[in-house]
């Protein structure tokens, strides 16, 4: 098959750091170029893949609240360089919002994977367009299409990461650990009070976005004031090893997140989840099994302390049966095949 893969010009694929989208995207890429298909990535200059890049910018241009002149320039760029491309290719697989503005434009197949939350507004607006109903959809977790049950999904397509890349530690570390972004729908307030009533120390590897917003403000000074606390910042490569030597990864989210790479990731290095009741965490974790579902601070202190009657073992199987790159890879290839075959009806 001849696949176009799409990505924003915000960040690089794969991310330098923190991006999971763009995690994915690469992933998906480099899986379907393995499995001997025809791939164009369209993504930003300083990217790395084995599939053809395509690019109008040499750098990703970073995260804004407010898009600039030069930065909107770019990304039209970006948009009309894909779009005059189009024709080429067996199947168009989209990851932006932005590409929707050309759908009626575009006569390949088009595939959007939805990694977003689908209640905010702007995703409601533009989901719920017309033109949205003749394209495809594929979801990232069931729970992630309760915002909009009406589109024309395809299937849910689980997130997979490269499991043998992720140290398996069977014996478990003594701090626990939260990693992600400084944000109000992360929770981190929580974990750092779970720490403080369980007496463990507490590792936060997280990004801060800048400028620092008064939450991200409060934050650190809240990290640095309190005990048994250490903030690590936005961490890289070392993110393996510091999820396979701890204790738990805590998941206090605020928010109905669509999935979470980080739960599958630590399951990976044999380390437990313990996450509130929302979003995508009833899909990926298995109660008691390799980790625990709670619904407050209270039952969260309660779950560290059962953290022993999880199997690390558990954990790894579960990733390798479930969330591996392989099958990731293989379920969007299948789809990808029967899109094909039915539009040429």
């Amino acid at each position: 098959m001849k696949i176009a893969e799409i990505s924003n010009i915000r960040e690089a694929v794969p991310p330098r750091q923190y991006g999971g989208t763009e995690y994915v995207i690469s992933a998906v890429t480099e899986g379907l170029v393995s499995r001997g298909n025809e791939v164009t990535l369209f993504a930003t200059g300083d990217s790395v893949t084995d599939a053809r890049l395509e690019s109008v910018c040499d750098r990703a241009v970073g995260f804004k609240d407010v898009i600039d002149s030069e930065v909107m320039m770019l990304l039209i760029r970006h948009l009309a360089h894909f779009a005059r491309e189009a024709n080429q290719f067996d199947v168009l697989h989209n990851h932006i919002l932005e590409t929707f503005a050309l759908l009626p434009y575009l006569g390949k197949p088009f595939i959007t994977t939805l990694h977003t939350d689908l209640s905010r507004a702007a995703e409601q607006a533009i989901f719920k367009r017309p033109e949205a109903q003749k394209t495809f959809f594929i979801s990232i977790s069931d729970d992630q299409r309760k915002a909009l049950p009406e589109l024309p999904y395809l299937r849910t397509i689980y997130h997979g990461i490269p499991v043998l890349e992720f140290p398996f530690r069977e014996v478990k570390g003594s701090y626990l650990v939260f990693l992600g972004r400084i944000t109000p729908e992360k929770g981190v307030e929580v974990a750092v009070e779970t720490a403080q009533k369980t007496g463990r120390k507490l590792i936060i590897a997280a990004k801060v976005d800048e400028p620092l917003s008064d939450y991200a403000k409060k934050m650190l000074a809240m990290f640095n004031d309190t005990p048994n606390v250490e903030f690590i910042g936005q961490v890289g490569e070392e993110k393996k090893q510091l999820l396979a030597n701890a204790y738990a990864l805590l998941m206090p989210i605020k928010w109905d997140e669509p999935f979470g790479l980080v739960v599958i990731e630590a399951m990976a290095t044999g380390t437990p989840v313990i996450a509130f009741n929302r979003g995508a965490m009833p899909e990926i974790i298995q109660e008691g099994k390799t980790g625990f579902l709670v619904k407050d601070t209270q039952e969260m202190v309660g779950a560290v302390s059962k953290i022993e009657e999880i199997d690390r073992r558990a954990c790894r199987k579960l990733v390798e049966q479930k969330f591996s790159i392989e099958r990731m890879v293989a379920d969007y290839e299948k789809v990808f095949e029967e899109v094909i075959r039915t539009t040429k009806k």
